[in-house]
């Protein structure tokens, strides 16, 4: 999660690094074990922050359409 955090945040350097330890509430030093991390794994990690954001995505899908069931059983 916090290479994904990363990725979408608009700081890049230190400053990346600064606001991805407060958001996560952990020290400079974890986030950056965590991005040497990556760069020995990135393929891996991409690939599961994928499926995630797959998943995330059916389940929402999922969820708008109950929504709009239970919406037209309620307007009735």
């Amino acid at each position: 999660m916090k290479i994904k955090f990363l990725r979408e945040i608009d700081e890049r350097g230190p400053a990346a690094i600064d606001a991805a330890a407060e958001v996560f509430a952990v020290d400079t030093s974890w986030i950056s074990t965590a991005i040497g991390y990556y760069g020995d794994y990135a393929g891996e990690i991409d690939a599961e922050i994928a499926d995630a954001d797959e998943a995330s995505a059916r389940a929402e899908a999922r969820g708008s359409a109950r929504d709009g069931v239970l919406a037209s059983r309620l307007v009735r």
